[in-house]
């Protein structure tokens, strides 16, 4: 016999319709095995099970949690023939012990320092658990401002993550982009008749996704750093326990995502320069090294110098001697390719690596004899038009040396030969520039 709640969890009208049944017709294998083996036991032993938790399937897919006894069933002589079983659904209970514990997983991961992306995985599928037939995705803003980018969406179709990957934001882009654009909650009952999804529900609705409700994940000082979205297949909107955990979801990756950024940042910095963005000398040596131990391609190192540079700090002040950095900079930058090393080094110096057949001492000289003239080209500023040059220092692996220390200690002394063998010239003349030469007496292992 079952009572009609049973009948109800187990999706049929009337207990009758279960007699005759046994667990195997009514459970998932794995879980009917383990009812079968428990009643089995309480049988054989005349031994009760009481109060303990386990977990039944509903016909639609939902887990229950109960709290269950099961009792020996005795006839009038005392022989066992059968089993009792009474149980009370705890799943609220249940979930919001699961909750927290996840919860707190999720925030050790954080003070961890865990990948953002699988604490971000952890977080959705967190939310998923405990919401039935409700899919989450979290989407980052880029740095620009203006495109998502996929987060995490452990449940949603891989196709239909990759198709909005770099979605862009605006005031009609589906649930995600508007409500990035906006900065408020967008709740898309139906994606089929929303005009916010109008470019985007024959996708939406191709992965069997109907509705759609996104919420701005903010910074401490209110900057969007991305979004959180609830999927249905179904025409819904959300109720209490879905805004609630909308709250603590957007809460907790706000958190994430903000620490992962400082970090990123820190390494930023403690990696580049701040006037320039070039890499700084910070482990330069140990990339240096890396580079003459992979046995790959020779390379030449070039060591860069602005000529009297103190002269532009003494005598403009250290704002133009920015402004001097930078444009000298950007020049020799735009002269480079995306392959070559090229770091500040401290002050008006900088280091250059380029390797492969473009170090070869012909193409060597006609790329340094380039940047020479971009470095003399005059800067502006201040309605004053003022020319720098430079003075270079050239090491080549491994004719020159076969050490970090070797090759910047050569091309750093070759550099200061070329230096020295400039003749001397004011700094600010209009329209004047020198071509550097090479130094007969260049130091042994550099050429100036």
């Amino acid at each position: 016999m079952a009572n009609r709640t049973v009948a109800a969890d187990m999706g049929v009208s009337s207990p009758d319709e279960l007699v005759g049944k046994s667990d195997f017709d009514l459970h998932p294998t794995a879980l009917a095995e383990k009812f079968y083996a428990d009643e089995q036991d309480i049988m054989r032993t005349g031994t009760p099970k009481i109060d303990y938790e386990e977990f039944v399937y509903l016909r639609d897919g939902r887990r229950r949690w109960v709290a269950s006894s099961k009792f020996p069933l005795r006839s009038a002589s005392g022989e066992i023939v059968g089993v009792f079983g009474i149980s009370r659904d705890i799943s609220v209970r249940r979930q919001a012990e699961d909750l927290v514990k996840g919860q707190s997983r999720v925030l050790e991961m954080i003070a961890a320092g865990a990948p953002l992306p699988d604490i971000l995985e952890n977080l959705v599928s967190l939310m998923e658990a405990q919401l039935f037939g409700v899919w989450g995705s979290i989407l980052l803003l880029d740095d620009d401002g203006r495109h998502l980018r996929h987060g995490a969406a452990p449940s949603l179709p891989g196709a239909y993550c990759e198709a909005i990957n770099g979605v862009e934001i605006g005031p009609v882009v589906g649930s995600c982009g508007t409500a990035a654009f906006f900065g408020k909650t967008v709740i898309v009952e139906d994606i089929g008749t929303d005009p916010l999804w109008a470019d985007y529900k024959d996708l939406a609705l191709s992965f069997g996704l109907r509705s759609c409700w996104s919420t701005p994940i903010f910074s401490r000082d209110g900057k969007v750093l991305g979004t959180f979205a609830m999927y249905t297949g179904r025409a819904a909107v959300p109720g209490e326990r879905e805004r609630s955990l909308i709250r603590d979801t957007t809460r907790i990756a706000a958190i994430a995502i903000e620490r992962y950024r400082t970090e990123a940042q820190i390494r930023y910095i403690a990696h580049h320069d701040s006037l320039t963005g070039l890499p700084n000398r910070r482990d330069f040596s140990f990339q240096l090294d890396r580079l003459i131990a992979s046995g790959g391609d020779r390379f030449a190192l070039i060591f860069l110098d602005i000529d009297r540079f103190k002269t532009v700090n003494d005598s403009f002040g250290h704002v133009v001697g920015d402004m001097v950095l930078k444009t000298v900079t950007e020049r020799i930058r735009d002269s480079l390719e995306p392959e070559d090393m090229f770091v500040r080094f401290g002050g008006d110096e900088f280091v250059i690596v380029i390797r492969g057949e473009r170090a070869a001492q012909s193409t060597l000289n006609a790329l340094l004899c380039d940047i020479s003239q971009l470095v003399a080209l005059p800067i502006h500023f201040d309605e004053q038009a003022f020319h720098v040059t430079c003075s270079m220092g050239i090491a080549r692996c491994p004719e020159n040396g076969t050490t970090s220390d070797d090759l910047l200690v050569r091309a750093d002394n070759a550099m200061y030969q070329a230096k020295e063998y400039r003749p001397r010239r004011v700094l600010f003349l209009r329209g004047q520039h020198v071509v550097g030469r090479a130094v007969p007496n260049a130091p042994a292992g550099g050429h100036a």
